[in-house]
């Protein structure tokens, strides 16, 4: 699995928002339309809605249980807008969720002063390529790889826990 980074492709608008009480996040897309994904890339059961034509990452939604994040201080994230193409080895159909990493261990960093979430694989985020490619939501990239996912919902403010 390759990302690629595209300077001409817009981010998708919408609103990212989280759910306490089922665990989850929603995207609620500005133009429905150019929401229409058909696969999935999963970080556990977080997930990342890619557009089955054109491999363009979407929107992340999906299950992801506060109760396991762990509050603490994440550094200020600084992301160009674009559009972030995904590519496989093999063929993926229509329905689909392709794992992310299966051998590492991903992290969930919250800080409740900046309304950032951080889902991460390890914590050298100096070293990444951040790219906003929907409102709120930000992949960094290290050598075409994911490192790191980070959420801000539109509702941050109301997460207490």
């Amino acid at each position: 699995m390759k990302f690629t980074l595209y300077d001409d492709h817009i981010p998708l608008n919408g609103k990212l928002i989280y759910n306490m009480q089922e665990y989850s996040f929603d995207f609620i897309a500005k133009d429905e339309h150019l929401a229409q994904g058909g696969m999935t890339l999963s970080i556990g059961t977080l997930q990342i809605e890619v557009n089955i034509e054109d491999r363009f990452l979407l929107f992340p939604w999906g299950l992801h249980a506060y109760t396991a994040w762990v509050k603490g201080s994440l550094p200020q994230v600084i992301a160009k807008r674009a559009g972030v193409k995904v590519t496989f080895g093999d063929s993926v159909k229509a329905g689909v969720a392709v794992k992310v990493d299966t051998d590492k261990t991903w992290k969930t960093l919250f800080d409740p002063h900046i309304g950032w979430i951080c889902v991460h694989s390890d914590n050298k985020f100096d070293q990444y390529q951040n790219v906003e490619f929907a409102e709120g939501s930000i992949i960094s990239l290290h050598e075409s790889q994911i490192k790191a996912l980070w959420l801000q919902p539109s509702n941050h403010a109301s997460i207490n826990f």
